[in-house]
Protein backbone atom coordinates (compact mmCIF):
# COMPACT_ATOMS: atom_id res chain seq x y z
CA UNK A 1 0.00 0.00 0.00
CA UNK A 2 1.15 3.41 -1.41
CA UNK A 3 0.54 6.12 1.21
CA UNK A 4 1.38 10.43 0.91
CA UNK A 5 0.65 12.71 3.64
CA UNK A 6 1.73 16.40 4.51
CA UNK A 7 2.85 18.19 7.05
CA UNK A 8 1.54 21.93 6.77
CA UNK A 9 3.51 23.93 8.48
CA UNK A 10 2.57 27.41 9.90
CA UNK A 11 4.42 30.43 10.68
CA UNK A 12 5.86 29.66 13.77
CA UNK A 13 6.58 26.39 13.35
CA UNK A 14 3.74 24.37 14.41
CA UNK A 15 2.09 21.56 12.69
CA UNK A 16 -1.55 20.14 11.88
CA UNK A 17 -2.05 17.13 12.88
CA UNK A 18 -5.15 15.35 12.90
CA UNK A 19 -7.16 12.24 14.84
CA UNK A 20 -8.07 9.18 13.23
CA UNK A 21 -11.71 8.72 13.12
CA UNK A 22 -13.20 5.78 15.58
CA UNK A 23 -14.34 3.49 12.37
CA UNK A 24 -10.53 3.59 11.41
CA UNK A 25 -7.52 1.36 12.45
CA UNK A 26 -5.51 2.88 15.13
CA UNK A 27 -8.86 4.72 15.85
CA UNK A 28 -7.78 7.96 18.84
CA UNK A 29 -4.05 8.59 17.95
CA UNK A 30 -2.74 11.52 15.69
CA UNK A 31 -1.36 11.71 12.62
CA UNK A 32 -0.13 13.72 9.70
CA UNK A 33 -2.97 13.86 7.28
CA UNK A 34 -3.10 12.21 4.05
CA UNK A 35 -4.17 9.15 2.49
CA UNK A 36 -3.18 6.03 0.23
CA UNK A 37 -2.22 6.51 -3.76
CA UNK A 38 -5.49 6.28 -6.18
CA UNK A 39 -5.01 4.72 -9.84
CA UNK A 40 -1.29 6.15 -11.44
CA UNK A 41 -0.82 9.28 -8.85
CA UNK A 42 1.83 10.10 -7.81
CA UNK A 43 2.56 10.74 -4.12
CA UNK A 44 2.69 14.58 -4.54
CA UNK A 45 -0.31 14.62 -6.62
CA UNK A 46 -1.70 12.24 -3.90
CA UNK A 47 -1.08 14.11 -1.34
CA UNK A 48 -2.44 17.58 -2.81
CA UNK A 49 -5.92 15.60 -3.42
CA UNK A 50 -5.82 14.20 0.26
CA UNK A 51 -5.46 17.30 1.38
CA UNK A 52 -8.01 19.00 -0.20
CA UNK A 53 -10.89 16.37 0.90
CA UNK A 54 -9.48 15.93 4.46
CA UNK A 55 -8.77 19.60 5.22
CA UNK A 56 -10.70 21.90 1.96
CA UNK A 57 -7.07 23.59 1.58
CA UNK A 58 -5.22 24.27 -1.85
CA UNK A 59 -1.34 23.01 -1.67
CA UNK A 60 1.06 25.78 -3.02
CA UNK A 61 4.75 25.50 -1.92
CA UNK A 62 5.89 21.57 -0.78
CA UNK A 63 8.61 19.97 -1.09
CA UNK A 64 9.51 16.34 -0.14
CA UNK A 65 10.29 15.27 3.50
CA UNK A 66 11.01 11.90 4.03
CA UNK A 67 10.50 8.55 2.66
CA UNK A 68 9.77 4.91 4.64
CA UNK A 69 8.79 1.82 4.97
CA UNK A 70 6.71 0.56 7.50
CA UNK A 71 5.63 -3.15 8.49
CA UNK A 72 1.87 -3.41 10.74
CA UNK A 73 1.03 -6.83 11.17
CA UNK A 74 -1.02 -7.18 8.79
CA UNK A 75 0.10 -5.12 6.03
CA UNK A 76 3.28 -3.25 4.80
CA UNK A 77 3.13 0.57 3.57
CA UNK A 78 5.41 3.02 1.90
CA UNK A 79 4.75 6.41 3.01
CA UNK A 80 5.59 9.66 1.59
CA UNK A 81 5.88 12.43 3.61
CA UNK A 82 5.70 16.27 2.30
CA UNK A 83 6.61 19.82 4.09
CA UNK A 84 3.82 21.91 3.24
CA UNK A 85 4.60 25.71 3.62
CA UNK A 86 1.67 27.32 2.04
CA UNK A 87 -2.10 26.69 1.25
CA UNK A 88 -4.95 28.94 0.26
CA UNK A 89 -7.98 28.58 2.65
CA UNK A 90 -7.63 28.03 6.36
CA UNK A 91 -8.08 23.93 7.00
CA UNK A 92 -10.90 22.70 8.39
CA UNK A 93 -12.04 19.04 9.51
CA UNK A 94 -13.81 17.72 6.41
CA UNK A 95 -14.44 14.46 7.65
CA UNK A 96 -15.39 15.65 11.38
CA UNK A 97 -12.11 14.53 12.57
CA UNK A 98 -10.22 16.41 15.98
CA UNK A 99 -7.11 18.63 14.68
CA UNK A 100 -4.41 20.96 16.63
CA UNK A 101 -1.52 23.05 15.91
CA UNK A 102 0.90 21.73 17.75
CA UNK A 103 4.92 22.48 17.85
CA UNK A 104 6.80 19.46 17.08
CA UNK A 105 8.43 19.53 20.43
CA UNK A 106 5.24 19.26 22.01
CA UNK A 107 3.82 16.05 20.14
CA UNK A 108 4.80 12.68 21.72
CA UNK A 109 5.39 9.85 19.86
CA UNK A 110 3.32 7.21 21.48
CA UNK A 111 0.10 9.94 20.25
CA UNK A 112 1.05 9.33 16.98
CA UNK A 113 0.43 6.60 14.28
CA UNK A 114 3.07 4.18 14.79
CA UNK A 115 4.43 5.10 11.01
CA UNK A 116 4.59 8.99 11.57
CA UNK A 117 7.16 8.00 14.59
CA UNK A 118 9.93 8.94 12.49
CA UNK A 119 8.63 11.29 11.02
CA UNK A 120 7.85 13.68 14.13
CA UNK A 121 11.95 12.31 14.84
CA UNK A 122 12.77 14.09 11.81
CA UNK A 123 10.76 17.20 11.82
CA UNK A 124 12.63 17.47 15.81
CA UNK A 125 16.03 16.68 14.08
CA UNK A 126 15.47 19.36 11.45
CA UNK A 127 14.32 21.86 14.27
CA UNK A 128 18.14 21.44 16.40
CA UNK A 129 20.18 22.08 12.63
CA UNK A 130 17.76 25.29 11.70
Amino acid sequence: MQVAAGILIDASGRVLITERLGDSPFAGLWEFPGGKLQGDETPAEAMVRELREELAVEVGDSEHFMHLMHEYADRSVELDFFLVHSWQREPIACDGQAMEWRFPADISVAELLPADGPVLEALLGRDRRV
